[in-house]
Order: structure tokens, then sequence, then C-alpha cells
């Protein structure tokens, strides 16, 4: 069984219990509560093995064990070259994720304009061409292995406008004038 750094796990997920017999899971100090068949986790941090001893409740010597192991996944790390960006108009912005890890991870890019969503790709870079209004750009990374396991982080792209130019219209003057 594999969970992300932080998240609980559910042992035994979906086994009802039997009146005739005694759940006791191990260890009691990383278990919401240890004396059912199925039972969650506390916050995990580190790789856990669990021990489920289970007993006939008129003979608590007539016993047997099982043990699960749960292995706890490091949530993928995001990092940008930088967070804001102030830009001119139709300025282009390129944004690096270094923490990286394409080998182990997926990304998605989603620009937010005027509370609109849009998806802007997909690898663990990002660079916009033509940004024209203030956008907040926000990745998700994913575990490869475990999808479930994600982080997020934003950068803020302020967008400055480009001042209009006005030389008044085009002159004849005579020659010399």
């Amino acid at each position: 069984m594999t969970v992300c750094y932080g998240e609980s796990a559910v042992l035994a997920e979906g086994l009802s219990d039997d009146a005739n017999i005694n759940y006791t899971w191990s260890p009691a100090t990383k278990l919401q509560t240890n004396n059912t068949q199925s039972v969650t986790t506390k916050q995990l941090y580190s790789d856990s093995d669990f021990t489920l001893k289970v007993s006939n409740k008129e003979n608590p010597n007539c016993y047997s064990e099982d043990k699960v192991k749960v292995t706890v996944l490091k949530k993928p790390e995001i990092s940008f070259n930088q967070s804001k960006f102030t830009i001119c108009e139709d300025g282009s912005v390129q944004i690096i994720n270094t923490k990286a890890d394409p080998s182990n991870e997926s990304y998605d890019w989603v620009a937010i304009t005027n509370g609109v969503s849009t998806y802007v790709g997909g690898s663990e870079n990002l660079t916009l061409p033509s940004v024209t209004e203030n956008t907040t750009i926000r990745l998700t990374s994913s575990l490869n292995e475990l999808s479930t396991c994600t982080s997020s982080s934003n950068a803020e792209i302020t967008v400055i406008k480009k001042p209009v130019a006005d030389a008044g219209p085009d002159l004849q003057v005579c020659y010399g004038e």
C-alpha cells in the first residue's frame, strides 16, 4: 500500500468485523483505533509496518497474524526561477520549475485570468509567448507512481499596459520652411 507524505491509510479496507474474533492492530500509536478489522492510520510521514493479530474470543491462544507495509512517498517539490513577473503587454514569460523531476512526475500548468482557468501546458517548464493581462499561473505536479500525491504553487504575472504613442497627423511643409 502506498500513500503520500502526511496522509493516512485505511488498512483492510472493506472487510467487516466477525463477532467471534478479537482484532488487534499494532503499533497502536500510529492508528486512530486498533481493535477492528479495518482501521485508519494517523497521518504518516515515513514508511510503516503494521501487524494485525486476530484471535478467537473463546480461545485467545488460537490466533494468527498478518503484516502490511505502508510506503510513504514524498510530495513533488516545486520551486520557480521566480514567482513574480512584471512584463510589458504582449511580453513573454518563461517559468522554470527548478525542482522538476520529469522522470517521476507529471505537470499541469493552468493560467487564471479574470477568474477563468485555461490549461496552458504539461511539461516541467512553461513559456508563454504573449501575455496581455494580469495572470496567475498555477503548476500542479503529480507523482507518476501515485497521481493523488500532488503539490501546487502559483506564479503571478503583472502586465504593464503599453502607452499609446501619438505624434499627431503627418504634416506637409514646403522645402525650407
